[in-house]
């Protein structure tokens, strides 16, 4: 039985591994398939748009902002101000100004990762080092094959990664 997280679950409550098998339950892009596109569009972009495509590792912007936004914005020729590192935790702020659909941006504020996001001033430091997971974590035999998967992508990204 297909679910999917607008219809036949809570999208507002977080399920665990367990409960679900993860490539039905993104509504917008298959699980086994995500990393596999986005190394695509990478490789592309590479090719055929701009050879020093920027690459930036969320563990690493997490765990260091003030060393990768400041680079960020250089490679990209924006001015960088020390403000853009803290931010109000205002809700009604950060809905009336980011840009996307009411389903991606309203809805999934309300789950917990985008919850997070919407009540912080910060950047959060990863808990963990790069590739351990949360001790909580059930990785079931589907994830970790998801995860696999997507390693030899993620690795060649990860080794031009702005650093």
């Amino acid at each position: 039985c297909k679910r999917t997280a607008l219809t036949r679950r809570n999208p507002l409550r977080p399920i665990t591994w367990g409960e679900c098998h993860v490539a039905n339950e993104s509504y917008l892009m298959p699980v086994p398939e995500f990393y596999r596109i986005q190394y695509k569009l990478w490789q592309h972009v590479k090719e055929h748009v701009d050879p020093s495509t920027i690459v930036v590792d969320g563990h690493d912007l997490a765990s260091d902002p003030e060393l990768i936004i400041p680079k960020l914005f250089e490679r990209l020729g924006i001015p960088f101000k020390r403000s853009y590192l803290e931010w109000s935790a205002d809700p009604e702020e950060v809905y009336s100004s980011w840009r996307g659909s009411t389903m991606e941006i309203i809805l999934p504020s309300h789950m917990l990762t985008t919850h997070r996001a919407v009540h912080c001033t910060s950047f959060n430091a990863p808990k963990y080092p790069r590739g351990v997971p949360d001790a909580e974590w059930d990785i079931t035999e589907e994830l970790e094959e998801y995860i696999q998967g997507a390693m030899p992508s993620y690795e060649e990204m990860y080794a031009t990664r702005l650093i």
